[in-house]
């Protein structure tokens, strides 16, 4: 990160939260002299490293960002991953004060690292650069939304380095690391996107990111583009809301198959059905029988639930206290050892439907017909905002299955290295999809438009889900999806 960014004579440096001092360290062998760089922490321990920079350590960052005179040429952070509902009161206190640029303050259903990123932006100079390294949140969360569109409009380029797998051995998902270059200065007010398999791969290439080049065998994803909303048409994002389904934290601990339940004694009382891989959507509704033929072929479809009244049962108790060598949950995961109790995983309080964000056939929504079904966090899922019956949700759900949305849908992806393109919820919420102009008997005309795209049928598919809007595919195209398009 520190390479990316490069150093010129004179330079001063920020690191906001420096932790162990790797960044001092990586900073020193550059030749930055320590008077150049100032580095904060609220941990009051000294470390070694301090001698490097001109450390300041017992301090909350946020606060200090809002009376320091101090104006930096380059930022570089590894920010806190931590969920503001789960900060003491006076950091949670200062946070709420930092605001976006439109004056709101950030929102609860945030994380630490966002206030970050904003307090950041107001020391750079004119011309600076940054680089944050930030979990895989960066992409998709809701919270993140205002980062995502309006960091690439501050510089004058901007770049999103994307690990599939994580940096940091307690996260679960993927890695992000931004670099922004000519702060306050005019560019196009894109982020140029580069995915990699492993940290590996991103590390490697992100030295040569000045000059914008992936690595050998990477691909540049497209530029995502915005895709204007016209007469006939809705947002999806004002029709559903779309998030991840829980995340255990531990999959090998928490998603049991069958076999797995039975073997260790453990009641149907202390297990949840779920849908844990992409696989697993094999129609346009999820019923009890569909779940039943996965249950019955050995998918990890059990999660391990136990209410509190049942922790004592003797083999719920022998299951929560097996040791990990012997098959027992990892307890000292960050998801895990943040929640309480440990053993309960957070789940979607309301689930219409499932997505998954990457497939052959592209996102398409499999409804819920079986009440209790939920999924885990290699699925996204579904929440009508409005209250509808089965026939309204089939209906919506069969206008992302339009032929316009397709097209307008293909070039929003995220190409990975197996090509297929990946979809993160931002991507999905801003489609412009047609509106149903009938409902009744939608969900079993769904179920068969569904059938034809699982078949691989997919020209037929797109067919039948445009006979029902009443349009041609060109006619949906030209209408209500990306006819008039800008970037």
């Amino acid at each position: 990160m520190v390479e990316a960014l490069g150093d010129r004579p004179g330079a001063s440096w920020l690191d906001p939260c420096v932790g162990g001092g790797a960044f001092p360290q990586a900073l020193a062998k550059l030749g930055v002299p320590a008077r150049q760089i100032i580095a904060l922490d609220i941990d009051r321990e000294p470390v070694s490293e301090d001698v490097l920079s001109q450390a300041i350590r017992g301090v909350d960052f946020l606060a200090w960002s809002q009376t320091t005179g101090h104006r930096f040429d380059r930022i570089v952070c590894n920010p806190p991953f931590v969920a503001l509902s789960k900060l003491d009161p006076r950091l949670l206190k200062t946070a709420s004060t930092v605001r976006l640029p439109d004056g709101s303050s950030i929102v609860g259903t945030s994380n630490y690292w966002c206030p970050f990123v904003w307090a950041s932006l107001r020391l750079l100079r004119t011309g600076g650069a940054m680089c944050f390294v930030l979990p895989a949140a960066f992409d998709y969360a809701d919270y993140a939304a205002p980062l995502r569109n309006l960091l690439p409009q501050r510089f004058e380029r901007f770049e999103v380095y994307r690990s599939r797998r994580p940096a940091f051995k307690p996260i679960q998902d993927g890695s992000v690391v931004v670099v922004g270059r000519g702060f306050a200065r005019a560019g196009d007010g894109d982020a140029r996107r580069f995915e990699y398999d492993s940290p590996d791969e991103l590390i490697k290439a992100l030295p040569q990111s000045d000059k914008n080049i992936p690595s050998r065998g990477q691909r540049r994803s497209p530029r995502p583009r915005l895709v204007a909303i016209e007469k006939g048409t809705r947002k999806l994002g004002d029709v559903v809301r779309i998030r991840l389904g829980g995340v255990t934290g531990d999959a090998r601990y928490f998603l049991l198959t069958e076999a797995q339940r039975q073997e260790q004694r453990l009641p149907v009382d202390v297990v949840r059905p779920v849908l844990s891989r992409a696989r697993h959507l094999v129609a346009g509704e999820m019923s009890r029988d569909e779940w039943l033929s996965l249950r019955d072929g050995n998918e990890r479809v059990w999660l391990f639930d136990p209410p509190r009244r049942l922790v004592e049962h003797p083999s719920v108790s022998a299951y929560l206290n097996l040791d990990p060598s012997s098959g027992g949950c990892m307890r000292s995961r960050y998801k895990i050892s943040s929640r309480t109790p440990w053993y309960r995983v957070p789940l979607p309080k309301r689930v219409d439907g499932f997505i998954t964000g990457m497939s052959q056939f592209g996102p398409w929504i499999s409804l819920r017909a079986m009440p209790s079904l939920t999924a885990t966090n290699t699925l996204y899922v579904v929440t009508y905002r409005d209250q509808l019956s089965r026939d309204g949700k089939a209906a919506w759900a069969m206008s992302l299955l339009t032929s316009g949305v397709r097209r307008t849908l293909k070039p929003l992806g995220r190409l990975y290295a197996d090509g297929l393109l990946k979809y993160e919820p931002g991507d999905l919420l801003g489609l412009p999809v047609p509106i149903p102009r009938r409902m009744e008997g939608a969900a079993e005309f769904y179920l068969q438009v569904v059938k034809a795209l699982l078949r691989g049928e997919v020209e037929k598919s797109r067919a039948m889900a445009d006979s029902w809007f009443d349009w041609s595919g060109d006619t949906v195209s030209s209408r209500s999806c990306g006819g008039s398009t800008s970037s």
